[in-house]
This record gives C-alpha cells, sequence and structure tokens, in this order.
C-alpha cells in the first residue's frame, strides 16, 4: 500500500529528493549509532585486531561491488528504480536486527557485511532516482539536500543516544544490546516510510534488456581519480580507534561525531546549490584537499582540543565532495546510463576498499595508528593531482531533465 499523490496539488508536494532525505534521515539515526560502536565493541570486547577489523570493513565494502553494479544496470532497465531502493533498505534493516541474537565476532561481522550488501542494492538506484527527477540547474541542490537530511539523520541518532546514557559507559555486550534497541527500530521506520511515501517515479528512457555491463567512458578518467584516492579513504572505524587512542571516551567520541555531521550537513547543503551556480569542480578539490590535510594533522601528537578541532573540521570534506561528486556524475552521464553510472562509481569504491582498509590496518598494527594515517594523507594526495589533472577533461554531456 502507498499514499497517493494524486489528490495534492503539485506547489504543495514535498520534492523527491526531501522524501527520500527524510528515508536517510531515519536510516542514518540507526546507522550511525553502530557503525561507531562497532569499531569500539569489536576491538576492546570481542577483541579483534585492527587488521581484522580492516579486513571486516574492506569485505563489508567489497561485498557490495556485484550487488551495485548490478543493482545500477538493472535499475536503467526497470519501470521504476524504487523497488530495489525499497529493498536495499529492507536488507539493511534485517542485517542490523540479526545483530541482536549474537555476540560471536564471525556472526556480527557477517550481520555487518549483510548491512552493506543493503547498502549495496539501493545506492545506485536511489542516486539515479534523484538525477531524474532534476534539472541541469538544480540537481547539485537537489543532492545537497538529500545529503543534509543524511546527515542530521546522523546527528539525531547519536544525540540520542548521549541523552539516553549509550556513551556513559564503557563498551560491553550489553552496552552493543541497547545501542542495537536504540538503533533497529529507525531502520525499519526508514522502509515503511519509502514504501508509503516516496512516490514510483516513471522512467521514460529505458537502456537495452541484454547484460552489458561496462563503466561508461564518459566518465572513466574521474573514476581513475577517484580509485587512487579511495586508496586513502580507509574506513571511519580507524578515526574512533585513534580519538580513543588520544584519550577520548566513548560518549567523547560520539560527541565528536556530532559537531562533525552538523559541519558536514551545513557545508553540503550549501555547497549542493552553490555547485549549480560556480561548478562542481572547484568545491571536489577543496573537500579533497580537507581529507588529504586532515588525516595528515590527526596523525600528529596533538592536544585533545586541537584533535577534537581537526576531527570536526574532518566533517566538511563529506560535505564538499558527496553530493558534488553524484551531481557531478548526472551532468556527466546520459540518462539512460545514470544507474549504470552511479553503480560504476560505487563499484570504483568498494573495489579499493578492501585493500584500502587492509593496508591501514597492517600500518595500524604493525607501526601504530599514527603512521597509517600518514600514509592514507600520501594516497589521497595522489588522487588529488590525477583529480587536478584530469579535470579540464570532464565536460558535461548527460541529458538535461
Amino acid at each position: 500500500m502507498e499514499l497517493s499523490d494524486q489528490q495534492t496539488p503539485k506547489h504543495l508536494k514535498p520534492a523527491l529528493p526531501v522524501r527520500l532525505g527524510v528515508v536517510s534521515f531515519l536510516n542514518d539515526c540507526s546507522g550511525e549509532i553502530l557503525t561507531r560502536s562497532l569499531p569500539l565493541y569489536f576491538t576492546t570486547t570481542l577483541g579483534l585486531s585492527p587488521v581484522i577489523l580492516g579486513l571486516i570493513e574492506g569485505v563489508a565494502e567489497t561485498v557490495t561491488i556485484v550487488v551495485t553494479a548490478v543493482s545500477g544496470w538493472l535499475s536503467d532497465r526497470m519501470n521504476s528504480r524504487k523497488p530495489l531502493v525499497t529493498v536495499g533498505y529492507g536488507i539493511s534493516a534485517f542485517g542490523r536486527t540479526l545483530m541482536f541474537f549474537t555476540g560471536v565476532a564471525p556472526l556480527v561481522a557477517a550481520a555487518r557485511i549483510l548491512d552493506r550488501f543493503g547498502k549495496g542494492v539501493r545506492t545506485a538506484p536511489r542516486d539515479a532516482l534523484i538525477a531524474d527527477d532534476s534539472h541541469r540547474g538544480n540537481v547539485g541542490r537537489a543532492f545537497g539536500v538529500a545529503r543534509s537530511l543524511d546527515t542530521v539523520g546522523a546527528v539525531t541518532g547519536l544525540a540520542l543516544a548521549i541523552m539516553l546514557g549509550i556513551g556513559a559507559s564503557s563498551m560491553t555486550t550489553e552496552l552493543f544490546q541497547k545501542m542495537l534497541l536504540t538503533s533497529v527500530p529507525f531502520a525499519w521506520l526508514a522502509v515503511i516510510v519509502l514504501q508509503l511515501w516516496v512516490p514510483h517515479l516513471p522512467r521514460v528512457t529505458h537502456a537495452k534488456t541484454y547484460l552489458s555491463w561496462h563503466v561508461p567512458k564518459e566518465i572513466r578518467p574521474f573514476l581513475t581519480a577517484v580509485a587512487v584516492f579511495a586508496l586513502g579513504n580507509s574506513s571511519d572505524a580507524f578515526l574512533v580507534l585513534r580519538a580513543k587512542e588520544m584519550g577520548f571516551d566513548f560518549g567523547a567520541i560520539l560527541s565528536l561525531f556530532i559537531v562533525y555531521n552538523i559541519l558536514a550537513s551545513v557545508v553540503g547543503w550549501l555547497v549542493g546549490q552553490w555547485s549549480d551556480k560556480f561548478g562542481r569542480k572547484r568545491f571536489l578539490i577543496i573537500g579533497w584537499l580537507v581529507y588529504v590535510l586532515a588525516y595528515a594533522l590527526l596523525a600528529q601528537p596533538l592536544t585533545m582540543a586541537t584533535f577534537g578541532v581537526v576531527f570536526s573540521v574532518y566533517g566538511a570534506f563529506y560535505g564538499l565532495t558527496d553530493g558534488v561528486e553524484k551531481a557531478l556524475l548526472a551532468d556527466l552521464l546520459p540518462a539512460k546510463k545514470r544507474g549504470l553510472g552511479y553503480g560504476a562509481f560505487q563499484m570504483t569504491l568498494a573495489t579499493v576498499a578492501i585493500p584500502a582498509n587492509l593496508i591501514t590496518g597492517f600500518v595500524a598494527t604493525k607501526f601504530g595508528l599514527a603512521k597509517a594515517l600518514i600514509l592514507s594523507s600520501v594516497f589521497s594526495a595522489l588522487g588529488l593531482l590525477i583529480l587536478v589533472t584530469l579535470l579540464p577533461k570532464l565536460n558535461p554531456t548527460g541529458d538535461a531533465t
């Protein structure tokens, strides 16, 4: 069952990016609580090493490779992309629910991977759906709005955890179960809101139905830079461990992520609009540069106050890049290749995730977290240099919608 929009005047209908943003808001209320607690749960409660943590996070991201590619490809051939988005959110909610029933590391890791599997199913169709609903002049704003609501959800989830006293204790199995009781209902509410409130957007342009997956030529140069940069873009789980190493307790770490997400939300909303007016490329360069500098600084022996400031400013990286990258893809891709293109983008990130996280985990175990963050900064700097070199070759060729 879905609520009908047919009786509602068009000017009173919330825009599709807003509706999907509300879904992301609820999902991130759920996901952020678990994402920030799992590194400590794995390492301090279950006793896993940073290498194993890196392997779990790498597999959790990389398991989405085939799923993301096929999901994006398939959404270009369906009458509506919404069913794949709904299934993806449902799988993630189910994976988080499974964590209730086990305290065994392999099973918790499997549930984490299932959660990310769901992300692989939904991400490319959802991004393509936003691009389909947008026009060339406001696609940056559309992705900025969706990203900002997503990030506000992260802030809300973390704030709720702190208000319930979740961050006031050391990480234990009992505390993790309490976090799940707070987190999981939001995940299922996101699925319900998506099914009832987000309309099916009919597809006008359909790609050919035979199986022919490839990376669209329009975005290959951009994805080259993304791949190199992603070698340094390891999981934020290592930043959680670095914050703990610097003396922050669990509650303080959650507070850091609240400020970090607030900055990401504000910057993402503003930059999404500005990128429509001033172009995407300059904001992307600034965002990647913020990442390079933040990782280099977080590796230094800073005071806790300075570390907290740098960590919070790091949130600007997501605000400057996440929506802008997706809007740039919408500019570059023809409408019939959008699902395929967003799938290729996510697949590129996922392909690099295992080596990136394994390298970071290995260096952290052998030489310390500081050295691991420096290495991440070096890889991301190489990606930034490639991006600056290739950007002149990226010209909008996508269809205006």
